[in-house]
């Protein structure tokens, strides 16, 4: 069923769009319009087609039918560059920001500012400053992109879109990445740019967010517009519904799993090296421990100490009672310890090589003989495993930066769960993936924990953490402020010990 509540102008009309990929249908006869100072929020399931419209309104793809007006005049993009002239740009969720290069260089890439034939770089510095400022940044703009966090090169995406004047603005995914603070102020930047006039598409996997900031949703589901209305028609659970045909309290496997706490699969202690603050935990049998609090409080120095990536000093583990030392990655995968990075593109996934490499990467040496991969004993290992994760794929010889977010979490997931671990560390396991692909990484969770695989989950969604953990430790400062089981696990809960200045749990047994 489609609907529309459309009869007035539109600064963007896409009409019957099609567009085909070897061996899917990715965009099919779709109908999709935006008028000016509209926040037009786009939603669906991974794979239902939303990224790859909105690439063909940006010209990185040309469909294969239909119609795109914009001010009522067709376009046709051969590339990026045609659609940016247009009036279109985009932040992708993904970023596509130089780290070697400073925030002035990668704003204004491509668009020299100059003087006479020479790059006029004190008014690039004085212009980047400018339009960092109007989006509540403060930086100096000599900085290099790698020196900053996540949430700064986001703004810093965003005010290279902004420098372009754009008329349409994409959003895919750009909250990802952020805290709840951070979220608030990429809101107001909306709603200015939403004053001006713009039209803005706002693509995000968090549906209370697209509820709250947009005016109208489009729910897509394979390849096709399922519903467009305005937003008050929907709610989260009629949302989800629309999406994936379930229930928003079907979304979450129950918690069945059998916790047996005389029975300890793994401990750690440390001492965070930023904070100089005792850490300590242990985990039982059957349990999935959720870590949680506000973002930049030691969860991910604290994480990724356990695989060897440094954050903490003095540190001891135990697993299965058996006392291990991990000084690097290469000692904690020996160990039996797996780390799904929070940035799977840069940290989890080799973009460039084929999927049957990335999932074979941390298993080669296991089918090898004599320096020599055993090719068949190989794809039938990587078959099976991505047959179990429902990995969409056409081949597995397509390179890995052709799937889609979910499908690039599912092989992160693959390629460590080849190791056969007994310790699995995940940061945002589920960060920029659709509903239906979180419900399958939360049932994959909670068949792990059951084998008796020690699950630690970092998320900074409050929901996930009180939907599929059966303990959640709240860190603030550096510390633990709360540890939190069964009926005690609540949204509320998790705020107030996340805010807390105390120190209720130094040490947590």
């Amino acid at each position: 069923m489609t609907t529309s509540i459309f009869s007035e102008e539109h600064l963007l009309k896409i009409s019957g769009v099609v567009k085909s990929f070897p061996g899917t249908v990715a965009v099919n006869k779709v109908d999709f319009v935006c008028k000016k100072g509209e926040i037009h929020g786009l939603v669906g399931e991974n794979g239902a087609g939303k990224s790859t419209l909105m690439k063909i309104l940006a010209g990185v793809h040309r469909p294969d039918k239909g119609q795109i007006l914009i001010s009522n005049k067709e376009r046709t993009f051969r590339n990026y560059s045609e659609a940016r002239k247009a009036g279109v740009g985009i932040v992708y969720q993904e970023l596509s920001l130089l780290p070697d290069l400073s925030i002035a260089e990668n704003i204004y890439m491509g668009i020299w500012l100059k003087r006479g034939r020479f790059i006029d770089w004190e008014e690039i510095k004085k212009k980047s400053k400018i339009i960092l400022h109007e989006i509540g940044i403060d930086i100096n703009p000599d900085e290099l992109v790698s020196a900053l966090p996540m949430a700064i090169r986001q703004m810093v995406e965003i005010a290279k879109v902004l420098t372009q004047n754009p008329e349409i603005i994409i959003f895919d995914e750009p909250t990802a990445a952020l805290s709840i603070e951070e979220v608030n102020r990429m809101f107001k930047i909306l709603k200015d740019l939403k004053e001006k006039g713009k039209a803005i598409i706002f693509i995000s996997h968090r549906l209370k967010e697209v509820l709250d900031i947009s005016d109208v949703i489009t729910v897509m589901k394979d390849g096709q517009v399922v519903i467009t209305e305005k937003t008050d028609y929907f709610n989260e659970d009629k949302l989800i519904s629309v999406m994936v045909g379930r229930e928003f309290s079907e979304i979450f496997p129950s918690k069945t799993n059998k916790i047996s706490k005389e029975e300890k699969i793994f401990s750690f202690q440390g001492i965070l090296k930023k904070s100089k603050k005792r850490v300590a935990f242990i985990l039982s049998k059957g349990e999935v421990l959720g870590i949680g609090g506000l973002q930049g409080q030691g969860q991910i120095d604290l994480l990724q100490s356990i695989f060897g990536l440094g954050g903490c000093t003095g540190i001891k583990m135990t697993v299965f009672n058996k006392k291990i030392e991990v000084r690097n990655p290469v000692q904690a995968i020996r160990a039996g310890i797996s780390l799904i990075p929070e940035n799977r593109n840069e940290e989890g996934i080799f973009l460039l090589l084929s999927i049957l490499q990335n999932i074979a990467a941390s298993t080669i040496d296991r089918r090898q003989s004599w320096g020599l991969v055993k090719r068949k004993r190989e794809r039938g290992v990587v078959e099976n495993i991505s047959s179990d994760l429902s990995i969409k794929l056409v081949s597995f010889d397509q390179m890995a930066q052709s799937l889609s977010g979910g499908n690039l979490q599912k092989l992160v997931l693959a390629k460590w769960l080849l190791v056969d671990p007994k310790v699995i560390v995940m940061l945002e396991p589920t960060k920029g993936v659709d509903v239906g692909t979180k419900q399958e990484i939360y049932r994959l969770i909670r068949r792990l924990a059951k084998k008796g695989v020690a699950i630690i989950v970092y998320s900074s969604e409050m929901l996930e953490l009180v939907g599929l953990c059966d303990r959640v430790l709240i860190m603030n400062h550096g510390f633990f402020t709360a540890s939190l089981e069964r009926k005690k696990i609540t949204e509320e809960n998790i705020m107030k010990a996340s805010v807390s200045n105390i120190n209720l749990l130094a040490g947590i047994k």
